[in-house]
């Protein structure tokens, strides 16, 4: 239902196309269901985001590899150009390991575009105390906490080099 009201409104709005997060509503992951919303609210899908995020980990499976893959499918049936995906998490070694190459291979056998998105850091202050408390120790400080990052190999993916980036 919340998939449905997101193309309405889009169309009810003039907006030229969406971006699919798939995540754990059912809705977002049944891509024929995604093709007829987009068919009857003509909306197109212009990118797919993958299941990424810590909130869809087990969305389509829990082999990260599998379902960026599924995802560039996922795009390719939806007409979509364009896969958004965030950095592997620390904890996915083989996973961060095979990333860069796995990204080239499926752009390379597919029109799609495997954008890979920047990831700000978490500030280690925010995570200790009310918001009030963070902001005087900010004042107190002069500057932002400590900030970690959860990504390999940073938030920053141009350091890398992939061919396309959404920031």
């Amino acid at each position: 239902e919340k998939l449905e009201d997101a193309f309405r409104y889009a169309a009810e709005t003039g907006y030229d196309g969406v971006e699919l997060m798939v995540w754990h509503e059912s809705a977002s992951q049944d891509i024929a269901n995604v093709a007829g919303l987009s068919m009857r609210y003509d909306v197109p899908v212009l990118s797919v985001h993958a299941p990424c995020l810590l909130i869809s980990q087990r969305v389509w499976g829990p082999d990260p590899m599998a379902k960026l893959g599924r995802a560039v499918t996922a795009a390719e049936d939806l007409g979509a150009d364009t896969v958004v995906v965030h950095p592997p998490f620390r904890w996915q070694r083989r996973y961060a390991e095979n990333f860069i190459d796995l990204v080239s291979e499926l752009e390379d056998g597919s029109h799609v575009a495997v954008a890979v998105e920047n990831m700000f850091p978490m500030r280690l202050d925010a995570f200790f105390g009310r918001r009030g408390e963070a902001a005087e120790r900010l004042k107190r400080r002069g500057h932002p906490g400590t900030a970690v990052s959860a990504f390999a190999p940073s938030i920053d993916p141009t350091d890398v080099g992939y061919a396309n980036y959404t920031l």
